[in-house]
């Protein structure tokens, strides 16, 4: 049973939630020795715990990631993905999302990582990757392009130059249209894009100041931001900022 809860541990990283239907039909297309619906109802019979080693709760017929859970967002999320179908990579990709920091690092992301090292960050390997990734991760919570933008100049990126910047809003637009969401049932912007027909424009960019043509970084006083993401919440709700007001704030 320690495969079966690997492929529960991954599955709920690479879909936020996803229904115990799901998790027979993927284990049994990817795995000579089957299992049966009475091997996953035996980890659901406690809502209230996680199975072991992941980071699934049981719920309903669901198992959902403890954000998800711990929030009381399934509903939401239940409505967000809709009727998208499931990205479903092979048996060695997938097992990767076991691990809650593994990402798909796209031809997007790869780009991204090569400018920010030729311009911004080019002799500390470790402040590099950190930033690049805090690119993604705000990229695959859907965070607002300007607070992206304004986190890195957090972070310590300096732009030079309003051409500059926008080199930079192209290569954010580019990854977050090229990110596995959760409300995409693992499909990239671009990947439902080409399934529904609908524009690839991802969420992070929906409704920005960018995306109505605004300047976005006041260059003369290049203001940091104090509150980082993971901080705790200033409004005392002793949530994480991302969790809490940030969305208020955007």
């Amino acid at each position: 049973m320690e495969l079966l809860r690997e492929y529960v541990g991954a599955l709920v990283n690479l879909y936020g939630m996803f229904h115990k239907e799901k998790l027979l039909e993927i284990y049994n297309e990817q795995n000579e020795e089957q299992i049966s619906m009475g091997d996953i109802e035996a980890l659901m019979v406690d809502e209230s715990v996680m199975v072991p080693g992941t980071f699934a709760y049981p719920y309903g017929d669901y198992f959902a990631h403890e954000v998800i859970a711990m929030y009381d967002e399934f509903d939401e999320w239940f409505r967000k993905k809709g009727d998208k179908p499931y990205y479903v990579p092979n048996k060695a990709e997938l097992l990767r999302y076991v691990d809650d920091f593994y990402f798909e690092k796209s031809k997007a992301y790869r780009n991204l990582y090569s400018y920010v090292g030729e311009n911004f960050i080019s002799n500390n390997t470790e402040e590099l990757k950190d930033v690049c990734e805090q690119v993604f991760d705000n990229c695959h919570l859907n965070f607002d392009l300007q607070y992206t933008l304004n986190d890195l100049v957090r972070m310590g990126v300096k732009f030079s130059s309003e051409k500059q910047m926008k080199e930079v809003v192209d290569l954010i637009i580019d990854l977050s249209n090229n990110v596995r969401l959760w409300e995409n049932n693992g499909h990239t912007p671009n990947e439902i894009a080409l399934v529904f027909g609908r524009p690839n424009l991802s969420p992070v960019i929906e409704g920005s100041s960018v995306a109505r043509g605004e300047n976005v970084i006041d260059f003369a006083e290049r203001k940091k931001q104090n509150v980082g993401r993971n901080d705790p919440c200033p409004c005392g709700s002793e949530k994480k900022y991302k969790k809490c007001c940030l969305g208020k704030d955007l």
